[in-house]
C-alpha cells in the first residue's frame, strides 16, 4: 500500500481511509478511531525508508509472505497498542497486548 503512496498513485489520506477508516466503518468496530476515549492503536511509518520484505522478517503464525523479496518504500518504525509501545524499529516488544474487537 505504501508503494502506491510513494509512487503518487494514492494520497496519504486515501491510504489511511483504505487501511483504517474503511475497515472500522465496514465492520462496525466499536471504540476504534482517532478521538478521545478510543483505543490508542496506530503505527508510525517512515515514508522514505526503503525495505525489502523477506519471509525471515514475518512474525505471523504461517511464517511466510507472498511479498517475499519485494522492495518497498515506507517502513513501520513504531506500533502503539492500547497506548503502549508494542513494536519499535522492527522489534516486537513483549507478548501481544491487543484487545478483542467489539462490533456494533
Amino acid at each position: 500500500m505504501l508503494n502506491w503512496y510513494s509512487q503518487k498513485k494514492l494520497s496519504l489520506k486515501k491510504v489511511v481511509d483504505l487501511m483504517f477508516y474503511n475497515p472500522v466503518r465496514i465492520f462496525g468496530l466499536k471504540g476504534l478511531g482517532m478521538s478521545e476515549g478510543c483505543q490508542a492503536n496506530f503505527t508510525i511509518v517512515d515514508l522514505n525508508r526503503e525495505f525489502e520484505i523477506t519471509n525471515k522478517w514475518i512474525e505471523s503464525k504461517c511464517g511466510y509472505t507472498p511479498y517475499d523479496g519485494m522492495k518497498v518504500r515506507g517502513f513501520p518504525v513504531t506500533t502503539i497498542l492500547n497506548g503502549q509501545v508494542a513494536m519499535l524499529d522492527g522489534e516486537i516488544l513483549g507478548e501481544p497486548k491487543g484487545k478483542k474487537l467489539k462490533f456494533f
